[in-house]
């Protein structure tokens, strides 16, 4: 049997975000996923609220 845990996420591309926060990001959403258990999608996104 084959499982899949995703995980994901997006961001605005900014002067003060780097490539590796959108990649922690995605790091994090799929952790999440995996403490889920199987077959989850986890997402994570950085707003531009407040800016």
């Amino acid at each position: 049997m084959v499982t899949l845990s995703i995980g994901f996420a997006t961001m605005v591309p900014t002067t003060l975000e780097t490539p590796q926060a959108l990649i922690q990001m995605a790091d994090s959403a799929l952790y999440l996923s995996k403490t889920k258990g199987r077959n989850t999608i986890s997402s994570s996104h950085l707003s531009m609220e407040g800016l």
